[in-house]
């Protein structure tokens, strides 16, 4: 069997590497002269998996050089930059599957904390240098830039949102394929539907700015139940006979604590409810309030 980057010691590859690197004279700038020669020997030293294509003329660090890995065959190109920083560059497709697939369960990042952006600020205002921050706080330099200029986590928002207007079935078409022929994207799926079922029973604890609390809805009368069943219905019958494709939506999302019961649903169109998604906006609010005062005063809907 072919060994892959599982098969290797990360810390003695990364250890060998760095001993080359600094063994490497220092070019016009005052970094590290690199050339095709030491660079395809510091990536041997680093990577065992992967080797540099003979034949190739070195540019910069920033001009693709083709790699081939040895445990996939697989040919492919990246820029040296990405692998001198230690990103996934260095990985052909096979084996970055590979990795996330055998991911799930693993401890990721916690979200970061305004605690942590703050130490990131009193790091960045003594060192001045982006990657020197990440590397003490063990992120990356583009989140630290991101934390600290708020401008170009803007732009960089506006240029996702962009894309993904522009790119909108490929997105979608990539969120299928993780969630179905990734172990990780499976894992996060069946745990999504479990929670959105748990929801509707009343059974899930909400957390909400540090307090949880669990939803309980009261039994369900036969009366209720069929309530809920005629709507149902009646997005059918929509459907059937529009054309137009109709879903059965909570006005108080689940996620924001609203329960599954006949008066907190309302039909609409397949579009609409995608846009929503898990919104309350200010008319479902008024319509919920509105459901709410009949309920109590139990007035016909």
């Amino acid at each position: 069997m072919t060994k892959t980057q599982f098969d290797f010691d990360s810390a003695a590859c990364s250890a060998a590497a760095a001993a080359f690197k600094g063994s490497l004279p220092k070019g016009m700038g005052g970094g590290t002269a690199w050339n095709i020669e030491n660079f395809s020997t510091w990536v041997a030293a680093r990577y065992p998996w992967v080797s540099v294509e003979a034949g190739q003329e070195w540019g910069t660090t920033r001009q693709n050089l083709w790699l081939v890995c040895t445990a996939h065959g697989r040919r492919y190109q990246t820029l040296p930059d990405n692998i001198l920083k230690g990103s996934r560059g260095c990985q052909c497709r096979e084996c970055a599957n590979e990795a996330n697939s055998t991911s799930a369960g693993k401890i990721r990042k916690p979200r970061a904390s305004a605690a942590e952006k703050r130490r990131a600020t009193e790091l960045y205002t003594e060192l001045g240098s982006y990657a020197k921050v990440g590397r003490i706080l063990g992120r990356s330099d583009r989140t630290i830039l991101n934390w600290l200029n708020p401008e170009v986590a803007e732009r960089d928002r506006e240029r996702s949102r962009r894309w993904d207007e522009a790119n909108r079935d490929r997105h979608r078409a990539t969120k299928r394929r993780y969630k179905t022929e990734f172990e990780h994207g499976r894992a996060v799926n069946k745990a999504s539907h479990s929670k959105r079922r748990k929801a509707k029973r009343g059974e899930m604890w909400i957390d909400e700015d540090g307090t949880k609390y669990l939803l309980i809805d009261p039994p369900k009368s036969a009366e209720d139940l069929s309530k809920e069943q005629q709507i149902y219905i009646e997005c059918e019958r929509l459907t059937r006979e529009t054309g137009v494709v109709h879903h059965v939506d909570h006005i108080m999302p689940l996620c924001m604590g609203g329960q599954h019961a006949w008066w907190n649903l309302q039909i609409l169109t397949a579009e609409e409810n995608m846009s929503k998604g898990g919104k309350f906006r200010e008319e479902d609010r008024l319509l919920y309030t509105k459901r709410l005062l009949e309920l109590i005063h139990n007035e016909k809907l």
